[in-house]
């Protein structure tokens, strides 16, 4: 079973979170099982690290292995040391497939570990020494900048701006005026060409209190934001409305 676990392949990784909720299961009443599949897949990073040096052509079979990783983490099943010696071990040397492996590690199962209260403090600290070698004497290439952006962002969302300008309270009036000139008018197909809907509108307008400021003062808004969004042909006449 271990063996079947492990073994999973490098091009389906579809497969992965599958696996892991299979081993999480199968862990509840057999613990030294789960303890050996963690032996095999952190033993597989190891081999594959000391292969990569020798063969580039390892970071699939890496990635893969490292998301199992985080599968197990996020499933309690792997223990957070095995995660961060894996981390530490690619910071090491923080070059190449390296920064692939660390930056994959931490976009599956860095908000995992930000979140747990026993391993934030860590967490937190490697992503600090990762940034930090960005701006060291021998900075990354703009390929490994970007992955370390794309893992720390993906743990730490920007928070969105709010200072946008807020919405303008407007009066049951105003909102009126707006339904037949902008929904009415612009938004309905070939509104200019139904004549009663146009005398619809118009007969609606007509009984508005004109003789009321504020009355007065609406419409001016309401037909300034409407000459914004669209705007009339200039060959087009405009229809007096008393």
């Amino acid at each position: 079973l271990v063996k079947v676990l492990a073994m999973a392949p490098r091009m389906q990784l579809d497969l992965v979170p599958y696996l892991s909720r299979v081993a999480a299961i199968v862990s509840l009443p057999y613990r030294d099982i789960t303890e050996l599949l963690v032996s095999a897949i952190y033993g597989d990073f190891l081999r594959l690290c000391r292969r990569s040096k020798s063969s580039p052509n390892t970071l699939e079979a890496r990635l893969k292995n490292v998301r199992f990783l985080a599968e197990l983490l996020m499933f309690r099943v792997a223990p957070p040391r095995t995660a961060f010696s894996c981390l530490h071990r690619c910071l090491d040397d923080f070059t190449n497939h390296n920064v692939d492996v660390a930056c994959a590690l931490l976009e599956h199962a860095g908000g995992f570990l930000l979140r747990s209260p026993r391993t934030a403090e860590r967490a937190t600290r490697v992503f600090e020494i990762m940034l930090g070698m960005k701006k060291a004497p021998k900075p990354l290439g703009s390929r490994e900048a970007a992955l370390v952006d794309s893992a720390y962002y993906h743990c730490f969302p920007a928070k969105p701006d709010t200072n946008f300008a807020k919405k303008k309270p407007r009066s049951q009036l105003y909102q009126y005026l707006e339904y037949l000139l902008i929904r009415v008018l612009c938004e309905k197909p070939n509104a200019s060409d139904n004549e009663d809907l146009v005398d619809n509108v118009i007969r609606a307008l007509r009984q508005l209190p004109w003789y009321s400021s504020s009355a007065k003062k609406d419409t001016d808004s309401a037909l300034q934001n409407e000459q914004e969004e669209t705007e009339l042909p200039e060959d087009e006449e405009t229809i007096p409305l008393v």
